[in-house]
């Protein structure tokens, strides 16, 4: 039984319970909302519980929502309560503890982002969750920890240098390991590293390839049951991955994400942490809308050894481009092939219309929050 709330990890222990929400605009019907988390709640099962926030503004307030499961949970906004417009992931942190009546649940939310009220009907609306304000902007997508045994937090460079921008030099190290210890104590970790930060300098190697590291980066766990080694998926661009002419601006995303590869690799460069780096595809519809296609932006759950990696499907909706969705089909099986001789774990494909999800900037794990796992 723990006393204390623990982050729940990235990808260690099975998936029991998630949130889920994405911004939504007004002409979205609830059924629209319902349908795009259809396809996860089939690939998970029904051993996951679900809670669905659905938001009803205006016109769609009487709206006729499908009758859900029993391990579905409908939290419906009424008109006049605070809406969320972000993804789940950017704006809320997931804890547990277990107690002698069962699992303690707290959300520590983004008070900059996301509006208290809403996250007040959250609280009424879960059974055992408490929830938090956190006044200083951390944007989940930027981190990534692993909490089972000997724990580790890797954080996007971007959360330091926005830290640190406009400060003089004299006050920056003071800083930093303020906000480091700050880190360190909300999610339970001595281990805590900047991604592309060299251990020798301390210097940052260039900004994030892209703005979220989970975009392009996926711990796994452990390659095995009780190895310090720890697999981690790196996002990986070629021209054979682009749906627009490769330019100048492709190459130089490419190279960053070979970069971040090359530094998780070398462990010399962050001490205490050996990691054996897989690649996947990034997709680019769009470079220049910041249009991906990000498989890492995906779930982990992992249960007695095995591990399952439910990734986004993006395969274009009925209607468009044949060319598009047979390239597409065909990364895919190519993916599932790789990651699974690779004994990452098996390969789960979650539907939905994630093509143009992805327009929004976000996939599979910016609307799907787990905030509880079994143990590790």
């Amino acid at each position: 039984m723990s006393t204390t709330f623990r982050p729940v990890c990235s990808t260690g222990g099975r998936i029991e319970k998630l949130l889920l929400f994405h911004p939504c605009t007004a002409s979205e019907q609830p059924g629209q909302v319902w349908k795009q988390y259809a396809g996860l709640m089939e690939a998970l099962g029904r051993e996951v519980e679900y809670y669905i926030v659905l938001q009803l503004p205006g016109a769609h307030a009487g709206a006729v929502i499908p009758q859900p499961a029993p391990h579905v949970h409908l939290v419906p906004f009424p008109q006049g309560e605070g809406l969320f417009t972000r993804w789940t992931q950017d704006v809320v942190h997931a804890f547990q503890r277990s107690t002698g009546d069962g699992t303690e649940l707290r959300l520590v939310y983004d008070a900059h982002r996301i509006d208290a009220r809403a996250v007040r009907h959250l609280s009424e609306n879960i059974p055992g969750l408490r929830v938090r304000s956190l006044n200083d902007p951390l944007s989940g997508g930027n981190i990534l920890n692993w909490g089972g045994g000997n724990g580790y937090l890797l954080a996007g460079a971007d959360l330091l240098r926005h830290r640190l921008r406009g400060l003089p030099p004299a006050e920056k190290k003071t800083v930093r390991q303020a906000f480091e210890r700050e880190l360190k104590e909300l999610f339970g970790t001595e281990r805590l590293y900047w991604l592309n930060r060299t251990s020798e300098s301390g210097a940052l190697q260039g900004a994030q390839p892209l703005f979220h590291a989970d975009l392009y980066v996926t711990p796994l766990g452990p390659v095995s049951p009780g190895s310090e080694t720890q697999q981690v998926l790196v996002a990986e661009l070629k021209e054979e991955y682009a749906f627009r002419p490769w330019n100048r601006e492709m190459e130089a995303l490419s190279a960053a994400l070979d970069r971040t590869a090359a530094w998780l690799e070398n462990s010399r460069l962050h001490k205490g942490l050996s990691c054996k780096v897989e690649r996947i595809p990034m997709l680019v519809f769009d470079q220049r809308r910041e249009h991906f296609g990000s498989y890492n932006n995906s779930l982990v759950s992992c249960e007695d050894g095995r591990r399952t990696l439910y990734l986004p499907d993006f395969t274009p909706p009925e209607g468009a481009c044949a060319v598009l969705a047979r390239r597409i089909t065909e990364i895919q099986r190519s993916i599932t092939a790789r990651l699974e001789k690779s004994a990452a774990g098996e390969v789960k494909w979650v539907q939905g219309d994630f093509y143009n999800l992805s327009l929004k900037k976000g996939a599979l794990r910016c609307m799907a929050k787990v905030i509880q796992r079994s143990a590790a």
